[in-house]
């Protein structure tokens, strides 16, 4: 293999190195951000609200849910959501 061949695939790895390094610091820099959102006290008090008792099983159904983030108040997340969730389904919200 020539120099010229060596130096030429050198020059392409640096962008490639470039851009892996580019995407792992992003990483590093969001990690960070959710650290310290996960170390900021809430803004609703978790002591509102009632214990649902252990022995109530069936099923569960949210009515004209709203919500929106306190940074944003003006844009609803959720606007008049409705849910019903029956007993033993499992779902997430995302």
């Amino acid at each position: 293999m020539s120099y010229n061949r060596i130096r030429v695939s050198n020059l392409q790895l640096i962008p490639a190195l470039a851009s892996f390094f580019t995407g792992l610091m992003k990483g590093v820099g969001a990690s960070q951000r959710i650290i310290g959102l996960h170390s900021l006290k809430s803004p609703v008090p978790l002591s509102i609200g009632e214990p649902v008792p252990r022995d109530n099983s069936g099923t569960i159904e949210l009515r004209g849910v709203q919500f929106a983030y306190p940074s944003r108040p003006d844009v609803k997340v959720l606007d008049g959501l409705n849910l019903k969730i029956d007993r033993g389904e499992r779902i997430a919200l995302v």
